[in-house]
């Protein structure tokens, strides 16, 4: 596991020298009809500990606890039932889940990976949190033998996914995003209103411009040996093999339509991906049609208002939440979807 962070902090290297209750009332979101009539269950709570954070994969769930100063790390399985707990001797922030589906412990300056064997939980040594999450916020998946890899040009407004070998470190390039409308209609705008002005002047103008514009959202997703790119500024997803080449192309405009998140859910083991509206805090997740010949379907976290954190597993909504205001402790809870 040491030698694999060491191969994600060179691949990052390299890349940066390149540039529960029943509710049967419907509510329409865009012409997409969200049914709230689903049950909700709490999965886990637990008496004297808040959930801090968890993570769900298909084999389990880690959660962090904490109460009055003092951390524990459970571990659940894949029916959401108590396996083991594991007492920390640090102040925990958080949990991450990387690109390979490990989960880490993410302390003030260290993080530490998960593991557990016949004797229970532990950590492993540390590494420096900052280095670490440099490195892994540009890992976006894996694919047999290969790494997939995300880099953004901030001023050009450039998105690039490309993937590295894990045996000889070649890299190679399999998908470019480049919001080249919006650049042109700025920069003609900028010409055309501001006659007489230095080229230099524009210029700085022009990247002053873009540091304000947050970045767009295109996220990619692995399936299996498929990639799914939510291409939201060409208004398309976009299915690919591990090499880049495109196998289905479906068009898009959930992005175009008030009120969305700027978020996807996915549920990898169900081939299914949400996008996410919020209405007074209740949140609305609406199942992207993956065919032609599909529909969108929705569903409706309701009752709770703000969920803490929500995370979409073999189709369920997992989320932490207080029943109430006055609440000292939260509780995991699941709905279907």
């Amino acid at each position: 596991m040491k030698y694999l962070i060491l191969f994600i902090f060179s691949c990052v290297f390299f890349a940066t020298t390149y540039s529960q209750e029943n509710d049967s009332t419907y509510q329409d979101v865009e012409e997409v009809f969200i049914s709230s009539k689903k049950k909700k269950n709490i999965v886990f709570e637990d008496p004297k500990y808040y959930i801090v954070d968890f993570t769900v994969s298909n084999e389990n769930a880690f959660l962090l606890m904490k109460n009055l100063g003092k951390y524990y790390l459970y571990e659940l399985d894949e029916n959401m039932q108590f396996v083991s707990k594991l007492r920390l001797n640090m102040n925990a922030n958080s949990l991450f889940q990387d690109c390979f589906g490990n989960t880490h412990l993410i302390a003030s300056d260290s993080a530490y990976f998960i593991l557990d064997d016949e004797y229970g939980l532990f950590l492993t040594e540390a590494h420096p949190r900052k280095e670490f999450m440099k490195a892994m916020e540009k890992c976006v998946g894996t694919v047999d033998d290969k790494i997939i890899l995300e880099n953004h040009a901030r001023f050009e407004q450039n998105q690039t996914f490309y993937t590295i070998d894990r045996a000889s470190g070649e890299k190679n390039i399999i998908y470019r995003i480049n919001d080249s409308t919006y650049i042109s209609n700025v920069l003609n705008e900028q010409s055309e209103s501001q006659q007489g002005v230095s080229e230099v002047r524009l210029s700085k103008r022009y990247l002053l411009g873009n540091i304000e514009r947050p970045q767009r959202y295109n996220p990619l997703f692995v399936v299996d040996d498929s990639l799914y790119i939510f291409n939201h500024f060409e208004g398309r997803m976009d299915q690919l093999d591990m090499d880049g080449n495109v196998q289905k192309s479906l068009k898009i405009n959930h992005h175009k339509k008030k009120g969305w998140d700027r978020r996807i859910y996915s549920d990898i083991s169900k081939r299914q991906f949400y996008a996410v509206w919020v209405k007074n805090g209740a949140q609305h997740l609406i199942g992207l049609a993956m065919n032609k010949d599909e529909q969108n379907f929705g569903s409706k976290i309701t009752k709770h208002a703000y969920p803490e954190k929500v995370i979409v597993r073999d189709g369920y909504a997992y989320y932490t939440y207080k029943p109430n205001f006055d609440a000292n402790l939260n509780k995991l809870y699941r709905q279907k979807l």
